[in-house]
């Protein structure tokens, strides 16, 4: 790899955390106007993975929407979908759970979302689909030696994977830590 493929995944890294802030603050003032509910079974599902958090539930989930965002030409559109819409659902939990702490709340959604250690890690993965899907793309525009950059995708595809695998940890870890507040918060919705 390339420095200047390094700067794209850096790129890639900076967008995500702005897709999903802006996200973020779109789904609380959509929920504020009254335009914006998030379906139950979405609710539910984030009942279940807080309430019984397992390495292996996080792990797949966040694995099925990496293996999308690594497709080429589809990658980058499936990366913008899933960030816009963790943000939206973000921005609606904010205004559902704490609105009465006003513009505090979709930031302190961004806060638990993208700047705790397991956002930190998983953005990171994702930013690196995303310059995957990308990079093969222009790798056969470019007619460049097809075999080695195949080779490079699926390396990078099983990095993201691994990196992923890290994040779940980090993320079952600071679900037990945070069960009490997690659980309360999600059953007032």
């Amino acid at each position: 790899m390339r420095r200047g493929s390094l700067r794209w995944i850096a790129v890639a890294y900076v967008l995500s955390f702005l897709i999903l802030a802006i996200a973020d603050f779109t789904g609380y003032y959509l929920a504020e106007m009254g335009y914006l509910t998030v379906p139950s079974s979405i609710i539910n599902s984030l009942r279940k993975i807080a309430g019984n958090p397992s390495i292996l539930t996080i792990f797949i989930h966040n694995a099925l929407l990496d293996v999308l965002m690594n497709i080429p030409a589809v990658g980058v559109v499936a990366y913008v979908f899933v960030l816009g819409e963790t943000g939206l659902v973000l921005g609606y939990i904010a205004y559902a759970y704490i609105k009465e702490l006003g513009l505090l709340a979709p930031i302190i959604g961004f806060i638990t979302t993208a700047l705790m250690p397991h956002g930190l890690v998983e953005l990171f993965a994702y930013s690196l689909s995303a310059y995957n899907s990308v990079s093969l793309i222009v790798s056969a525009i470019r007619v460049r030696r097809l075999e080695r950059s195949l080779m490079l995708w699926a390396l990078l595809l099983l990095a993201s994977l691994g990196i992923l695998y890290v994040a779940a940890v980090i993320e079952y870890l600071e679900l037990k830590l945070l069960a009490p507040v997690i659980s309360h918060g999600i059953t007032s919705i």
